[in-house]
């Protein structure tokens, strides 16, 4: 009703609330003939009395319904046009030139309307587009952009582009997807060069010349501010550095005359493998050398007594592991107590089997810092996952400054996509098909010099 009628006929809606029973009652009691009428003469009445609006009732707008409602009327109005034209045609023509119809399902339609809009909240529909609406800065979704145009919305079809190659026989069908093009560069986007950075950024990056290009976006956030982050990036896009930068903003807290307090916080880096573990240990050791940070790997396999605990500044440690030693003490000072930056690597496993290991960590780190008032810097690093904006919340990521989002279109290498289906359905034949076509697939790609990847699901012995 607010949608129709506007700011003016605000009153006339809260009356028509408040006598709603009444006017249902009656229009349904009355003759078919004169019911709008009657209606009519009733809001009439309403609007002509001088008793001041009851403020605070509510008024609800319940598009959802209203579209049922409109739809329905359209429909019986189609089928009322097409019943007199009929009977226009056979002469068969009411005295008002009408044919009158009993609309039973559209009463139940306006009841079962009425119900829902008691307990509907105000303006719901119109809060929910308002937050569709919001724009943050740092998202690059093209994805999430096209399904924003009107022709995603009105139904569209969509297409593969149209540089796309196909190939037919009568063994398989072939579809190949070129790379995306680059995201063309923002004007306010600018490389980050080493020989900028402050002494000790340019002793843990020594031997690099610039941050690339997602780096550089990253880098006032991580760099400068104490901001928690989450960073979903392609693969190889360089997420470990941008780890590093968060490392070394946590060592320059920590600053005073020239010497680092070492045993004033702790850095923890969780990552899904043991043997990633391994790598990033021996990473972030060489980088971190210089500046005199000892880098230690707590694993299953990797124990570490309490004294060599305490020595370490960073602990790289798999999501089980750093979940067993949160539970308890260690050493005269609660390990946890000194943990002043938390790195989450490949913060999609929420999704997968370990996942609860990895919410009971981030619970119990958000319980610390409420509990403590401490300041506990959270890094969640992920590859591009959809619901980036449901993660950020989980992370307490404030989606204006700390949500980073690249999707394709940031690869350093640019991907292409084959597909590649089989035609027949015996099973036999499918498997010594698709075996054929992928060697030949294989071979192609090492005669013309590069390097092949396979992954094989549900691989037995007779396969390899």
């Amino acid at each position: 009703l607010f949608e129709l009628l506007g700011p003016e006929g605000f009153e006339l809606i809260e009356k028509l609330l408040q006598n709603r029973s009444l006017i249902l009652g009656r229009s349904l009691t009355c003759p078919n003939d004169n019911r709008f009428q009657t209606l009519q003469e009733q809001c009439k009445r309403f609007i002509g009395e001088n008793t001041k609006p009851n403020y605070g009732c509510q008024v609800t707008i319940q598009s959802e319904q209203e579209k049922l409602l409109m739809k329905q009327y359209r429909r019986e109005e189609k089928r009322n046009a097409r019943k007199e034209k009929q009977a226009g045609e056979d002469g068969e023509v009411s005295g008002d030139g009408l044919v009158c119809f009993d609309p039973k399902e559209l009463r139940m339609q306006r009841e079962l309307a009425l119900l829902n809009a008691r307990s509907m909240p105000v303006l719901g529909r119109q809060r929910e587009m308002d937050f569709e609406k919001i724009h943050y800065p740092h998202v690059y979704d093209s994805r999430a952009e096209a399904m924003k145009t009107s022709a995603f919305i009105g139904g569209a079809k969509v297409f593969l582009p149209e540089s796309v190659q196909r190939e037919n026989n009568k063994m398989y069908e072939e579809v190949k997807i070129p790379h995306s093009e680059p995201m063309p560069i923002g004007i306010e986007e600018k490389i980050v060069y080493i020989k900028d950075l402050d002494e000790i950024g340019q002793l843990a990056f020594k031997g690099m010349k610039r941050l690339n290009r997602i780096q550089s976006i990253v880098f006032e956030t991580a760099y400068n501010t104490n901001e928690n982050m989450l960073i979903c990036a392609p693969t190889g896009a360089g997420k470990t550095n941008i780890a590093m930068l968060t490392v070394l903003h946590e060592i320059r807290q920590h600053v005073q005359h020239g010497v680092i307090k070492k045993d004033e916080f702790k850095i923890v880096y969780v990552a899904p493998m043991k043997a990633l573990a391994a790598e990033m240990t021996n990473y972030f050791s060489k980088r971190l050398e210089p500046l005199g940070i000892t880098v230690k790997e707590l694993t299953g396999d990797m124990q570490l007594s309490k004294g060599e605990i305490l020595r370490t500044q960073m602990l790289v440690t798999t999501p089980e592991k750093w979940d067993v030693v949160t539970r308890k003490s260690v050493g005269d000072v609660a390990l946890s107590q000194l943990v002043k930056l938390l790195i989450l690597d490949e913060v999609h496993l929420l999704h997968e089997d370990r996942g609860p290991v990895l919410e009971s960590i981030v619970a119990r780190t958000l319980r610390q810092v409420e509990s403590t008032q401490s300041m506990i810097r959270i890094l969640g690093l992920s590859a591009t996952l959809p619901n980036y904006l449901d993660v950020a919340t989980f992370l307490h990521v404030n989606p204006c400054i700390g949500l980073f989002y690249f999707d394709g279109r940031f690869r350093p290498v640019p991907l292409g996509q084959t597909f590649i289906g089989i035609k027949t359905t015996n099973k036999a034949q499918q498997l010594n098909h698709m075996d054929e076509v992928c060697y030949e697939n294989v071979l192609k790609q090492i005669m013309a010099g590069h390097q092949v990847f396979i992954f094989c699901f549900g691989l037995h012995s007779e396969h390899i």
